[in-house]
C-alpha cells in the first residue's frame, strides 16, 4: 500500500474537474508531510482517473485534474480495423475472453456484430435470450481504442452472478486509470437510462478490478462460485 493512499483516494472522491491543495492540507489528509518522494508517488494517481499537475514549491500548493483521456464512442463499421488491432492485442498476450465485449471475441464478421449488438439496445429488436445491453468502446484522444465496457440495463437468470457491466483494457494500456474512467463514465450513461443500481461481478483474485469497482463506490454484497473460482458482488447506488 502506498504511503499516498489516504490522498489519492480523497482525490478520486471529489467531483470536482480540478482543484488545488497546499502542503499543509496534504499532509492533513494524508497523515504525513508531503516531501521529495511525492514525484515518485504522484504517477500512481493515474490508475484513480487523475492526476498531478503544477507543484509549487514558492505558493506550497499542488493542483489535481481529472484525467479526461478518453470518451465512451458505440462501435460502427468505421471502428473495424482499429478494432481488429485491439482484439488480436488479447490474443496475442494468451487471453482469449474480452470480458464485455459482447462475444466480440468470438466473432471473425465485425460488421455482423456491429448490427448485433445495435439490434440488442432496442426492446424491439433484442435478441430473445438476452437484455437490452448497450456497448461502448473507450477511444483515447489519439482515436485509439483501449478499452471496452457495456451495460446491461436488466438481469435475467443467466447473468443473476454476472453483474449489470463488464468490461475490459487492452493488456498494454492497462494500470493506467483507463478502466476506472471507463466505469464511472458508464455510470453517467446508467443514470441517464433510469437505472437505479448496478451489480458487477469481479473474481476474487482480479485486485485491479475490485479497486476499480470500489473506486466508483462499489460495495460488497456476496460471494459465489463460477467455473470452479471464487467470485464476489458488489453494488454500486446511483
Amino acid at each position: 500500500m502506498s504511503k499516498y493512499n489516504t490522498l489519492w483516494e480523497y482525490v478520486q472522491k471529489t467531483e470536482k474537474e480540478s482543484f488545488q491543495l497546499t502542503f499543509e492540507e496534504i499532509q492533513k489528509i494524508a497523515g504525513i508531510p508531503i516531501d521529495h518522494s511525492f514525484l515518485k508517488y504522484k504517477k500512481e494517481l493515474a490508475e484513480y482517473g487523475w492526476q498531478v499537475g503544477k507543484i509549487s514549491m514558492k505558493e506550497q500548493t499542488v493542483f489535481f485534474q481529472r484525467k479526461k483521456m478518453i470518451r465512451l464512442v458505440r462501435p460502427t463499421e468505421a471502428w473495424e480495423e482499429q478494432a481488429a488491432a485491439f482484439k488480436q492485442e488479447f490474443f496475442d498476450h494468451g487471453e482469449a475472453v474480452i470480458n464485455g465485449s459482447e462475444l466480440l471475441d468470438q466473432t471473425n464478421d465485425y460488421r455482423a456484430w456491429c448490427r448485433s449488438i445495435d439490434a440488442n439496445t432496442k426492446e424491439e429488436t433484442v435478441h430473445p435470450d438476452w437484455v437490452i445491453t448497450d456497448t461502448f468502446f473507450a477511444v483515447d484522444d489519439q482515436r485509439r481504442i483501449v478499452g471496452i465496457i457495456d451495460l446491461r440495463h436488466t438481469l435475467n437468470d443467466f447473468l443473476k452472478d454476472l453483474g449489470n457491466c463488464g468490461y475490459s483494457v487492452r493488456p498494454s494500456e492497462r494500470r493506467k486509470g483507463f478502466a476506472t474512467e471507463m466505469l464511472r463514465q458508464l455510470l453517467d450513461v446508467a443514470r441517464k437510462a433510469g437505472m437505479k443500481e448496478l451489480h458487477l461481478s469481479v473474481e476474487k483474485n482480479n485486485e485491479p478490478s475490485v479497486k476499480t469497482i470500489i473506486q466508483n463506490g462499489g460495495v460488497y454484497e456476496r460471494s459465489f462460485e463460477f467455473n470452479g473460482e471464487e467470485a464476489d458482488i458488489y453494488r454500486i447506488v446511483l
